[in-house]
């Protein structure tokens, strides 16, 4: 938008307030006035303009690039509260206008001051990482002064107009035409904007659950229509909290409680003691990839050598949903299933964690995440405190260095990990985000091509190996550099990936991965991969199925930190983990002998015998459902009533001594 134009937007509350005040003194010297009744609404034309610009101002300083709805959604937020305050006295309404567009201003200067920080809008959720943002609090405050003031101008200047509003209006009603007809107005215009907003929230309904960030929202909806929807999806959920009987906790700790043993130590508990810990987690990097081999040549070599010589496990089944990226991490971090619909990093933001750097930190360790990307993306400015890192590394954090996929290069974003983490006396724990692979992989830096793809090249596919074959040499690279610091000989190295890449199935990509033409092996393949690299420990496949969701409690028992007692749906997967399904937010689940696809519409729910690749009776998987069902409703409700730290305080209070 033209600066001049924008200076006018933020200029037009102020100047309605002087316009006003003109207008009175100059009417008020006729007593018979017939401008004086409408005057009397003053301040309702004000609210109304000073709502809708200040919001116009708002994205247009954060550079948001608005959807056609937002501006009726905005349109929707200065118009309501004005008719509402309509209904009111007109002594006590001026003065109730005045309030609201104060404390409206006060909002969006927070807006503006935390989206410029943190790059986010403000959230009922990102007051629980107040404690995070003391360090920046003065300089906010320097901002706010300099650059925000502006906003609270008019409401100050309006203090006169409203004594004058006020005194005008008991003086000189306005009469049944004015009053009918400026609500007729004002009605029409928000039943349209209403309308509108509606549609758009109606036509992209995940824009309120899955989104990545809460600027996602604001593009369709404009700012207090987002906060308006933000602040009932809290209450709504803080009243559910409320709700849960007591019975029902009861039988939730009874369901954990008998899980103890799924997730206690094995002959492996504490290998790793006193080690520090990486988690690399790689954005789209599946399983089958590791050992892929295209025209003779290997695709990974590096973490195929890593998965030859530590822990392996062949069948880690892909659990995320909707929430993708952040589903991973909310698995790995919390050992709890993800929400079905959206994404827990939003919906169950609020929550009191048990997370596994949490657990850590307990013990002394120094627990840290990073990812080379704005940090508003999948809410971890909120999430990862919440998770318990105690420092988190985000894009503005790293030297600016080339951009392949979605941020910072993944070599570049390793190597300035090293330094980051070694240097201290403590145990590190840290927890690495991969950017460099994202779907749909339409290119790919020539530069950085080094394997003959073949028939592949310039394809997705094609792209898609040379980025993995990308990654493989960044993780070489970093190996070597945390050996050359002397942390490699006593760190505890874990790969895993997000989720898969997401290709469709076409025959052509089935006979590449080697998977043939039964889409159930396709289905089947949809598995990341998790290496772990324990020092002079020795090397092991294991083939059962497993999840993400058995992680935190597999890596904690190698660290030598008891994970019994912990509110996990995890097992720890060198324990004795029994062979319980592996299961998805949607009641899907795989185990050893069967593979269940719980779904609706023409395909229907299906139980497959997975030796033979054939359909087979849904009473053969009835007993895998009803752990499955069972295991899905127990995570929902640690999430839903905000449950796992009040059973890990239960569990501990009620451990055998």
């Amino acid at each position: 938008m033209n600066e001049t134009i924008q200076g006018l937007i933020v200029a037009l509350p102020t100047v309605v307030v002087a316009l006003g005040l003109l207008a009175i003194l100059v009417a008020g010297r006729r007593s018979d006035s017939a401008i004086l009744p409408l005057l009397g609404l003053l301040d309702l034309i004000w609210c109304a303009v000073a709502l809708f610009t200040k919001q116009v101002s708002l994205v247009q300083s954060m550079s948001i690039e608005s959807a056609p709805s937002a501006v009726w959604g905005m349109l929707l937020t200065a118009l309501v509260p004005a008719l509402l305050l309509k209904a009111i006295p007109s002594r006590r309404r001026v003065w109730a206008s005045w309030a609201v567009v104060s404390l409206a201003s006060v909002l969006l200067i927070v807006d503006n001051v935390y989206g410029r920080w943190f790059g986010d809008m403000f959230s009922a959720v990102a007051l629980l990482a107040v404690g995070h943002i003391g360090s920046v609090a003065g300089s906010a405050w320097n901002l706010v002064v300099s650059r925000d003031g502006w906003l609270l101008l008019d409401v100050v200047l309006a203090v006169p107009l409203m004594v004058a509003v006020s005194r005008l209006s008991e003086q000189h009603r306005p009469g049944p035409r004015v009053r009918h007809g400026t609500t007729l107005v004002g009605v029409l215009v928000m039943l349209i904007s209403g309308w509108q907003t509606f549609t758009a929230l109606r036509a992209q309904p995940t824009i309120i659950t899955q989104r990545f960030s809460n600027f996602a929202m604001v593009v369709h909806t404009g700012p207090l229509v987002f906060h308006a929807v933000d602040a009932w999806l809290t209450i709504k959920r803080n009243v559910a909290m409320e709700l849960l009987p007591e019975a029902s906790f009861v039988e939730t700790k009874a369901w954990f409680d008998q899980r103890r043993a799924l997730r206690a130590g094995g002959g492996s508990f504490g290998i790793a003691t006193g080690m520090n810990l990486v988690v690399i987690q790689v954005e789209s990097l599946q399983a089958s990839m590791v050992d892929f081999r295209i025209n003779g040549q290997a695709v990974m070599p590096n973490l195929a050598r890593l998965q030859a010589e530590g822990i392996s496990f062949a069948q880690v089944f892909d659990q995320t949903d909707e929430g993708r990226t952040s589903d991973a991490e909310w698995l790995g971090l919390t050992s709890l299933l993800p929400e079905q619909h959206g994404a827990a990093a939003f919906i169950d933001a609020a929550d009191h964690l048990v997370g596994m750097p949490q657990v850590l930190a307990s013990s002394g360790y120094r627990t840290m995440s990073a990812v080379a990307f704005a940090p508003s993306f999948w809410n971890r400015r909120v999430m990862h405190p919440r998770y318990g890192f105690l420092s988190s590394a985000f894009a503005a954090d790293f030297a600016p260095g080339e951009r392949i996929g979605w941020g910072l290069n993944d070599r570049d974003f390793l190597l300035q990990m090293v330094p980051k983490l070694s240097g201290t006396s403590s145990p590190f724990a840290a927890w690495l985000i991969t950017q460099s692979l994202h779907y749909p992989f339409e290119s790919f830096p020539d530069r950085h091509k080094k394997l003959n793809v073949g028939e592949w090249r310039d394809t997705p596919f094609g792209n898609y190996i040379h980025g993995l074959h990308y990654f493989d040499q960044a993780l070489g690279d970093f190996l070597a550099a945390l050996k050359r610091a002397g942390e490699l000989a006593r760190t505890m190295m874990v790969v895993t990936g997000d989720h898969s890449a997401g290709f469709p199935w076409t025959p052509e990509l089935a006979h590449a991965f080697g998977f043939g033409n039964n889409l159930l092996n396709w289905t089947l393949a949809d598995r990341v991969p998790l290496v772990i690299k324990v020092p002079g420990s020795s090397a092991q496949r294991i083939e059962v199925p497993v999840g993400q969701v058995d992680l935190a409690p597999t890596v904690l028992n190698l660290l030598g930190i008891d994970a019994t007692g912990l509110p996990y749906v995890g097992r720890n997967l060198l324990g004795s983990p029994g062979d319980e399904p592996v299961v998805r937010r949607d009641g899907s689940w795989v185990d050893a002998r069967h593979l269940f696809l719980l779904r609706s519409g023409p395909t229907g729910t299906h139980c497959y015998d997975r030796a033979r690749l054939i359909d087979v009776p849904l009473k053969e998987c009835e007993a895998g459902s009803a752990t499955a069902a069972l295991q899905v409703e127990m995570a929902r409700r640690v999430r839903e009533f905000d449950l796992q730290q009040r059973l890990l305080a239960e569990s501990f209070a009620s451990a055998p001594k």
